[in-house]
């Protein structure tokens, strides 16, 4: 298994103002006072000693009223890659990853991080699935939210406070993509027809990342497991 640290060279942009910033962005948007985050899972900084597979992923029953925290998931995310699932503005086809785990504790809200290839533009499109609004909402204006759980955010499109954690240019099939957790190609799949982005194992076979385990936070960054699928659907560890 292959674990990855953020390079404090990046800090600002990966932590401060990344995943310190989905508490910020949940508190303009719904004008709550967040509880105070807390480590809900036990975790030794540094490295990631463990791993939960998304769909093992054991995620709270989040009442905001009660101040209850959420540890940084939802139910069936693992959907979000399955290119059988279509949504009426989404498509598994079209979804890149996701990132969830005990490092998103403490946000308003039970959400993952989920990044789509937009054909159309080119471009890499990052919302924040959540279980009441669960694919991206076809714009910033839509209120595809409007009246889940409570809360007064109409839209799961992030605000400006999250603009560090979004892969930014345009990009067509073959194209390198430069993230937080490496150099990636994008690349166009068949049987099933989905994009994807992949990077090189020794043997030369594709591993497509599938979703990103951030396990822990500290002050020098997010502690995380990148995982993937072959083309033929056998998981992989991203190197």
């Amino acid at each position: 298994m292959q674990h990855r640290h953020c390079l404090i060279s990046v800090l600002w942009a990966c932590h401060i103002q990344g995943f310190h910033g989905i508490r910020h962005e949940a508190q303009e948007q719904t004008g709550l006072i967040l509880h105070k985050f807390e480590e809900n899972v036990n975790l030794t900084r540094g490295t990631c000693k463990t791993y939960v597979a998304p769909a093992d992923y054991k995620v709270l029953d989040h009442d905001w009223r009660k101040g209850d925290p959420n540890l940084g998931g939802i139910e069936q995310m693992e959907r979000l890659t399955d290119p059988n699932w279509h949504g009426k503005s989404t498509s598994g086809a079209d979804v890149l990853f996701y990132s969830y785990g005990p490092a998103w504790t403490g946000t308003a809200r039970p959400q993952v991080a989920a990044y789509k290839y937009n054909s159309e533009t080119g471009e890499i499109d990052f919302w924040y699935a959540r279980r009441e609004c669960f694919e991206m909402c076809a714009s910033s204006d839509e209120k595809c939210c409007r009246g889940a759980d409570g809360f007064l955010s109409e839209n799961n499109w992030p605000s400006w406070l999250s603009a560090p954690l979004a892969i930014k240019g345009t990009f067509g099939e073959n194209s390198e993509i430069s993230t937080k957790f490496g150099k990636l190609v994008l690349k166009k799949l068949m049987d099933p027809e989905r994009w994807r982005v992949g990077t090189a194992l020794k043997d030369g076979r594709l591993c497509f990342l599938d979703h990103v385990y951030a396990c822990a936070k500290s002050l020098w960054g997010v502690d995380y497991v990148a995982k993937g699928k072959l083309e033929s659907g056998v998981p992989c560890d991203i190197p």
